[in-house]
């Protein structure tokens, strides 16, 4: 695990790249009041290291916002999520799933979801001295920090493949890009992805697009997947793009 810090217009910014099998990356804003964590490691000795690190900070964890990454999180903190992550955490739900399939593929070391502490609306959020806008998004939801220019979303990163699950999501993630360029975003955090700047916005859009392009001709999964690899041969998350591939020609 490696920890880094960004400074803020009113506050600080701690980065846990746990480097982990899933590269999860999880965040803590430091304000006077004390610390807004926002999701968390899913291994045990990450949650331990992650928790020892914000300790030596001396300051309060005031809540931990768990967007898509549960598992871990009460252990930091009372746990905060909109009614769509409550639901995907249900039988049934995304991040039910998800979490099942990792558990079996992680022989039981992924850590389990406990229930969401306090349920919260979409919408604005003051919390820890801090004023957040909580908005629903996929199967969780994104939390933005006006103050700061700043977006938190699941996934992102410019220099890595995306994992769109279907024509409609890579329209989504086009339009998740204009959003980002027109609120005029400094900073993009994402929980498998180190922090970027708004440099990695059309960098990601160029992408999409070639991306949509070849889903167009492309006649099956594999052509696809090769095309992808062709055009960029030196993205990270491999797996993503199979995936993808997988989706769009299921």
């Amino acid at each position: 695990m490696r920890t880094s810090a960004i400074t803020l217009p009113g506050c600080t910014l701690h980065v846990c790249d746990t480097g982990d099998a899933l590269s999860d990356t999880c965040f803590a804003f430091e304000g006077p009041e004390g610390l807004v964590c926002l999701e968390a490691p899913a291994f045990q000795p990450d949650v331990d290291a992650w928790k020892a690190h914000l300790a030596t900070l001396g300051k309060p964890i005031l809540g931990v916002l768990t967007p898509y990454h549960v598992g871990g999180a009460d252990q930091l903190g009372e746990t905060l999520a909109t009614a769509r992550t409550v639901a995907a955490l249900a039988p049934g739900g995304a991040i039910h799933g998800i979490v099942a399939g990792f558990e079996t593929a992680f022989h039981g070391a992924f850590l389990q979801p406990k229930p969401i502490a306090k349920v919260i609306p979409e919408g604005t959020l003051r919390l820890g001295g801090f004023t957040f806008v909580i908005r629903d998004e996929g199967y969780g939801f994104a939390v933005d920090l006006p103050a700061a220019r700043l977006t938190a979303t699941h996934l992102f990163g410019a220099d890595c493949h995306s994992l769109l699950t279907s024509r409609a999501a890579i329209d989504v993630a086009l339009a998740q890009c204009d959003a980002f360029e027109a609120a005029g975003v400094r900073l993009i955090l994402s929980t498998h992805h180190l922090p970027e700047g708004p440099e990695a916005i059309p960098l990601k859009r160029a992408y999409l697009l070639r991306v949509k392009a070849i889903a167009d001709t492309a006649p099956d999964a594999p052509a696809f997947e090769a095309a992808v690899k062709a055009a960029y041969p030196n993205l990270a998350a491999e797996a993503y793009l199979a995936m993808t591939a997988a989706a769009l020609y299921c």
